[in-house]
C-alpha cells in the first residue's frame, strides 16, 4: 500500500502573509512529546521539575521534530504523511518571533479558546555539537524546543486535570510532494488506526 509524503514548507520571507502565528496546547500532540512543568524558585533564578498536579510556573517541551513522518487525513478521508526539515523549522522559529506572535496561544486549535496569560519565552534549536541540549537525548537536532510561562488560570486547570498535555503549531505551509515509500499492510493499518483512534477521542 503506498501513501503519500509531503514536505511542509513556508516562505523565507520573515513578514510573509502566511506564517506560522498560533501554538495551540493540545491533548495529543502530533510530534508524540509531552511538554514538562516547572516551579520557579530562588528568585525565579533556577527552575525545579515540578508535577503537574503541583502548582508550577512554566511548561517547556518539543514543539517540532525534523525529518518526523505525522500522520495525516484530507477532506475526503484519505491518508498521507507530512513532515518538516530542519531549515524550515528554524525558520518557523525565526519568524514566529520576529513577527511578535509570542502571546499567540490557543487550546485544541480552537481560535475561540485563545487565552492570554500565556507568554512563550524561551526558545531553543536542539544542536548537540554547539552545546545546545533540549529535555530528551532521543529528539535529533534540529528539534525546537518551546518554553511558556503560565499565569492562565484556567490553562493551569486543563495541564493539571491532564486535558493539555503539549504544544502543537499552526500555519500555512505549502506542500511537497516527495516519492512516496511502501509501507507493509500491517503498517498501514496500524497508522490508520492511530488517527481513527485520535478522531473518535476528539
Amino acid at each position: 500500500m503506498e501513501m503519500p509524503v509531503y514536505e511542509l514548507r513556508v516562505s523565507d520571507d520573515l513578514k510573509s502573509d502566511k506564517p506560522v502565528d498560533f501554538v495551540a496546547g493540545v491533548d495529543k500532540p502530533a510530534i508524540e512529546d509531552n511538554f514538562i512543568a516547572f516551579k520557579a524558585c530562588l528568585n525565579n533564578s533556577i527552575f525545579e521539575f515540578s508535577d503537574v498536579s503541583e502548582d508550577f510556573t512554566t511548561v517547556f517541551g518539543a514543539v517540532m521534530i525534523p525529518n518526523q513522518l505525522i500522520l495525516r487525513k484530507d477532506e475526503n478521508g484519505n491518508f498521507f504523511k507530512v513532515f518538516y526539515t530542519a531549515e524550515t523549522i528554524r525558520t518557523i522559529a525565526t519568524k514566529f518571533f520576529a513577527n511578535g506572535f509570542q502571546n499567540n496561544f490557543n487550546l485544541m486549535h480552537d481560535h475561540n479558546q485563545k487565552m492570554d496569560g500565556v507568554t512563550f519565552f524561551q526558545s531553543v534549536i536542539k544542536n548537540k555539537a554547539k552545546g545546545i541540549d533540549g529535555l530528551k537525548d532521543d529528539n535529533p537536532d534540529g528539534t525546537w524546543y518551546l518554553g511558556a510561562n503560565i499565569a492562565n488560570e484556567e490553562v493551569k486547570k486543563r495541564i493539571k486535570s491532564g486535558e493539555i498535555k503539549g504544544f502543537s503549531i499552526e500555519g500555512f505551509f505549502t506542500k511537497v510532494p516527495v516519492n512516496e515509500p511502501m509501507y507493509t499492510p500491517d503498517e498501514a493499518h496500524k497508522m490508520i488506526a492511530e488517527i481513527l483512534n485520535r478522531t473518535q477521542l476528539n
